[in-house]
């Protein structure tokens, strides 16, 4: 099995299970939380752009490159970046902290 195959099962596998469990349940965005949600684990998994990936641009970049996309109309996308900027920053604080000895961050 190929990587993107592998890649590919695993995102219908993680978006069937979603689904599911939001179909359970009575709420509007519903959708587009799949939707999100959908997005961020193909930039990860096919893409490629994995936390520690993410690590490595500057602080804003992944929000401003999602803004980008904001103006295109492309929200999904565009929300996807901002969520992997939110995970890029407190995966360098956390790292921070463990470099300098703060267990409690």
């Amino acid at each position: 099995m190929t990587d993107n195959h592998a890649a590919k099962s695993y995102i219908e596998t993680v978006m069937a299970r979603a689904e599911a469990a939001w179909n359970k349940r009575e709420m509007g965005t519903q959708k587009v939380l799949v939707e999100l949600f959908k997005e961020r684990v193909q930039q990860i998994a096919l893409e490629h752009f994995t936390p520690s990936h993410d690590l490595h641009h500057s602080p804003g970049c992944l929000d401003r490159t999602g803004a980008a996309y904001a103006l295109l109309v492309n929200l999904v996308r565009a929300a996807a970046l901002i969520i992997a900027e939110i995970e890029r920053t407190d995966r360098a604080a956390e790292l921070k902290a463990a470099a300098l000895g703060d267990v409690d961050a």
